[in-house]
């Protein structure tokens, strides 16, 4: 792969740049932002089966006098199989995006056929995101405030590190763990705004998350202070501010989660010398500098 040195535009104006481009091509295709939401009811009926099985484990804890080795264990189950849940969706939309800088017309339906294509690989790589959380969260909560530290520095590496992982994975036909490797190579000879870039443009979805949440707060406060003593009598206002704040949420969170999606296959076919029909490449070039 060629590596192109660049200078020029300012490093705030070059990630809001290659945000505006990416989403951009992302309303194109605005159904693929359904992705990350399907993930999320994967998730929930992941989720309550874990609470079914607890259920139905309850009289072999109380025998046994297991629960906490149990609660451990299904939450690591839970875990890691929103770990896997989590890469897959993020691969189809990666598909997607890459479909569409090919100049085709991408599906929810076909780029979730192609991640599932590489379900092995993929859940592999999910499967030790999940155990690096664990293992962090682990030292985490037994060391403290020096815990605490090495979960950030340890989080902070791993994502810098396999940040382009899945693509490697999914259009490399790399394993995760060379994935892993390739992406470190490819971020450590171009680093510059591809993180940066990234991080500014997240922010804006962060605070229009942290906004809904202050109204999801005002709307409880609302809700919980039409009652007294002498019963309820509830304000429309509050659950109304609730429900809007709670869609505000969700919505951002999938924004966020499908559009630097488009920004990470952008970066990644930059780099990796592949066309980008309809996409301003100086923006590329000027979001990567060799140290």
């Amino acid at each position: 792969m060629t590596f192109i040195n660049a200078s020029g535009a300012s490093r705030p104006k070059v990630g809001r740049a290659i945000f505006k481009e990416a989403l951009k091509t992302l309303r194109k295709d605005p159904q693929i932002m359904t992705i990350p939401l399907i993930a999320i009811g994967v998730n929930l009926v992941f989720a309550a089966l874990i609470g079914i099985s607890w259920i139905l484990l309850i009289p072999f804890m109380d025998i046994n006098n297991t629960t906490n080795s149990v609660n451990i264990g299904l939450g690591i189950a839970y875990a890691l199989l929103a770990a896997i849940t989590h890469v897959i969706a993020q691969a189809a939309v990666m598909f997607a995006a890459n479909e569409r800088f090919e100049g085709r017309n991408p599906t929810v339906g076909s780029s979730l056929a192609a991640a599932f294509k590489k379900f092995g690989p993929l859940a592999l790589f999910g499967l030790l995101e999940a155990t690096v959380g664990l293992v962090l969260r682990a030292i985490s909560d037994n060391l403290k405030v020096l815990g605490d530290i090495v979960r950030f520095i340890g989080g902070l590496a791993w994502a810098i590190s396999t940040y382009f992982a899945i693509p490697f994975i999914i259009f490399g036909g790399q394993s995760p763990f060379s994935s892993i490797g390739l992406s470190a190579k490819l971020i450590k000879a171009k680093w510059g705004d591809v993180l940066r870039g990234n991080v500014a443009a997240s922010a804006i979805f962060v605070l229009i998350y942290l906004l809904a949440f202050g109204g999801f707060v005002g709307g409880l406060v609302m809700t919980l202070n039409s009652c007294n003593d002498a019963g309820c009598n509830i304000n429309p206002g509050g659950p109304s501010l609730i429900g809007v704040s709670i869609l505000a949420m969700i919505i951002a969170g999938l924004a966020s989660s499908t559009v630097m999606a488009y920004v990470k296959i952008a970066l990644y076919r930059y780099a990796t010398d592949k066309p980008l029909p309809d996409f301003d490449s100086g923006l590329l070039a000027n979001s990567f500098r060799v140290k």
